[in-house]
Parts: C-alpha cells; structure tokens; sequence
C-alpha cells in the first residue's frame, strides 16, 4: 500500500492519505480477499495469499472493480478473474510453511 512512500504533506492531505489507503485494506480484505479465498478453494484447491492479492491490485487497480463484479454476479463459476488469482496470489508449493498456516497454528480457531 506504499505506507513507506508518503511524500512531504500538510496535516489534512496525510490524514486523506492515510484513510483512504486503510480503506482499501478494508476493501481488498474483506470484499474481495475472504470470498476469492473461498472459491478459488473450492474451485481449484489452492489457497490465496494476502499479500500476493494486496500486490496484484494495487498493480492493477483496475481489477479491483472487475473481481467484485464477478463475485456478486456469478460467485462459484470458474471465470478468467479467477484463473488469473488462483494463478498468480495463491500460495506455492513448497516444504516451509506459509503465514496462514503459521497464524493458525498460533491461534488455533478450534
């Protein structure tokens, strides 16, 4: 979210700034992070990265509105949004194990 690139501004353009950055945190998180997370699940048996999905739309921002289009058009269908994040924001296959999993075996839900 480029928190560590907020150039020299007055009081009132930082507070702008900074809320409007904490609002998309809250948009890609809660609209779009946590129902992708589920479906490509479901779809394609990967799981979604946070920060792999945080990266992708603030790089193409203007899937932002596409994704949560599909999402409410047609929630559980293998559409092209979907492809491209299971692709490119899901977690590799690999022997270490990831945050998720570091999270959950800190805070177990259970």
């Amino acid at each position: 979210m480029n928190f560590d690139k907020i150039h020299n501004v007055s009081q009132v353009q930082l507070s702008v700034i900074l809320i409007a950055r904490f609002i998309m945190i809250i948009i890609c998180t809660q609209f779009i992070f946590r129902p992708c997370k589920v479906i490509i699940k479901k779809l394609f048996n990967k799981v979604l990265s946070l920060l792999k999905v945080t990266h992708y739309l603030m790089r193409h921002p203007k899937k932002i509105i596409d994704i949560i289009l599909e999402l409410y058009k047609c929630p559980s269908k293998k559409n092209e949004t979907m492809k491209v994040l299971a692709k490119y924001c899901s977690y590799d296959k690999r022997k270490r194990i990831n945050f998720e999993q570091d999270m959950n075996t800190l805070f177990p839900l259970s």
